[in-house]
């Protein structure tokens, strides 16, 4: 069961490919209709195990999009840590909102300080 493995997380999001509202999973099956998205999302997670700050974000709101917060917490931080601006505000919203952490605001501020400093205007 895909809740059990967190390589086969199953995302309904994934808005950053192009696409609205649709299942994916990282252990894509050549047979489903939805392979060739899979697809990108398996090569997505790739460049992500592989240190790609981009793709960490994107793994993060597929995962956030999905209410697995463990895992969206996880990758927004690797993200987040090498400088990645819109994991950084993604990262302090979480903090502040309480979702999947301890709500902590003066952490939460920090991280907005550290994504405005890269001239995130949200922040």
């Amino acid at each position: 069961m895909a809740r059990n493995n967190p390589d086969a997380i199953t995302f309904r999001h994934l808005p950053l490919l192009g696409e609205h509202v649709f299942s994916a999973r990282l252990d894509a099956d050549p047979g489903r209709a939805s392979y060739a998205r899979d697809k990108r999302v398996a090569e997505i997670r790739k460049l992500a195990d592989k240190g790609d700050a981009p793709a960490q974000f994107v793994i993060a709101r597929f995962a956030e999009s999905a209410t697995n917060y463990p895992m969206a917490i996880y990758w927004f931080l690797k993200a987040a840590d090498k400088g990645n601006p819109p994991a950084q505000f993604s990262l302090a919203t979480l903090y502040l909102t309480g979702r999947g952490v301890p709500k902590d605001q003066s952490v939460a501020v920090g991280w907005y300080r550290k994504a405005a400093e890269k001239g995130l205007a949200e922040a």
